[in-house]
């Protein structure tokens, strides 16, 4: 075993002792983290991955083309760690083109993905490994919270217990939040299905997410909150709308349509629920923010371009219902605020 001092990057303080395993011993997970310009956030999300109490872990880091010294900072304070490995993606942006590097690269029993700006409790891996072998389930699931330089912002809990995948899983469609990192996958499990990211952006992980719960035979999930999800200025939910942003999301319906053509033990009724979740998802998420962020030159633009691409002769009742659906939506929440 060689023994490592764990210092956060941040400030400087001691996060303890990290005993590193021998190259033989079995890598129980794998952790993927996709970076572009991170610089600022990675020190944290890395040092939470370090101080974990679990053993045989290691951390596979792709950067995606980041300008802001990125990789250049994980090379000066943790290339001499073995277990860290780092990679570069020269070709199309993305996390999920960086998460499907970071797949053929693994060799843990299990996989993890952390945003690079995000950090997790010391017992994240611990709780989600026990309770994945202990129950055989092929995903192990944890509660999180969304936090800001301000503060909280809100939390999930999920319902503490093994639940069914595949068809079953539409039951509790609602209550699932398809989201990638607070999560434990089998690599077998995802190896064997070929389960991966079919999108570079946008979605890509709740498409990642809902295929593997409903490909897996069972998942099981702790009521513990172990994920911080961090939200700043930087994030993908502040940058300003394009053209660009509004194809990949609706390749994003392109990917959800396929999925859900190829499951033959859906009905009607479930095909219907899941389209209806994601596209209020994808509405409240993506469309609605950025759509009214957009100078109105912006909107015409977007509404000509997109809608005449893929609806042609439709392109103006679209363009239309693409107004009247932003705001239906903001009348809808701005009366649950009230």
């Amino acid at each position: 075993m060689k023994k490592y001092l764990v210092v956060n990057k941040m400030d400087n303080n001691v996060l303890g002792e990290l005993i590193m395993p021998d190259t033989n011993i079995m890598i129980k997970i794998s952790v993927i983290i996709a970076m572009k310009n991170a610089r600022k956030y990675i020190g944290r999300a890395v040092d939470s991955v370090l101080a974990q109490s679990l053993e045989e872990i290691e951390l596979i880091i792709v950067d995606d083309n980041s300008t802001d010294g990125s990789g250049e900072f994980v090379n000066e304070y943790y290339g001499c760690i073995e277990n860290i490995h780092l990679f570069y993606n020269k070709g199309v942006t993305g996390p999920g083109v960086c998460r499907n590097i970071g797949l053929k690269h693994a060799r843990g029993q299990y996989i993890a993905f952390i945003d690079s700006d995000d950090f997790i409790e010391e017992k994240f891996f611990l709780t989600l490994y026990d309770i994945a072998v202990k129950s055989g389930a092929e995903i192990a699931v944890c509660g999180f919270e969304k936090v800001s330089d301000d503060g909280y912002l809100r939390s999930y809990v999920p319902e503490k217990g093994v639940f069914a995948g595949g068809p079953a899983l539409i039951e509790y469609i609602n209550k699932i939040e398809f989201v990638v990192w607070n999560k434990l996958y089998r690599r077998s499990f995802l190896e064997k299905n070929n389960i991966k990211f079919l999108l570079p952006c946008y979605g890509e992980d709740w498409l990642f997410c809902l295929t593997a719960m409903f490909y897996a035979e069972k998942y099981v999930c702790t009521d513990e909150t172990l994920y911080y999800y961090y939200q700043h200025y930087d994030s993908i939910c502040h940058k300003c709308i394009t053209v660009e942003d509004f194809s990949h999301i609706y390749e994003f319906f392109i990917c959800l349509d396929k999925f859900i053509k190829i499951q033959h033990n859906l009905t009607k009724e479930m095909s219907q629920e899941i389209e209806s979740n994601f596209f209020f998802g994808i509405l409240t998420c993506y469309v609605v923010p950025f759509y009214k962020k957009a100078k109105p030159e912006e909107q015409k633009l977007l509404r000509g371009k997109i809608a005449a691409e893929y609806f042609g002769r439709g392109t103006p009742i679209v363009g239309i219902m693409l107004d009247a659906v932003i705001k239906l939506f903001n009348c809808v929440v701005n009366d649950i605020r009230k």
